[in-house]
């Protein structure tokens, strides 16, 4: 949005993909004055995400990857 103010732009269109998707939806939510256009692509609806995490906790950690993206921990390297 600072950007936008930035460069004179009152409305703008917003486009998010994956977890920049979520992002986008919360810039959305936050700003719907400045959002003339919302694209998200390969991500959850606004708030899916914690509904289904608040309903299906165990979920989460089936994903082999979920504790690697979610808090950026490293396994250990030989």
């Amino acid at each position: 949005v600072a950007l936008a103010k930035t460069l004179g732009h009152r409305k703008f269109c917003l486009v998010g993909h994956d977890w920049g998707g979520i992002v986008a939806w919360q810039v959305a939510a936050t700003f719907p004055e400045y959002v003339e256009q919302l694209a998200i692509l390969n991500a959850p609806r606004f708030g899916a995400f914690g509904r289904f995490a608040w309903l299906h906790p165990t979920q989460l950690f089936k994903a082999p990857t979920w504790g690697f993206s979610k808090f950026q921990t490293f396994p250990k390297q030989p």
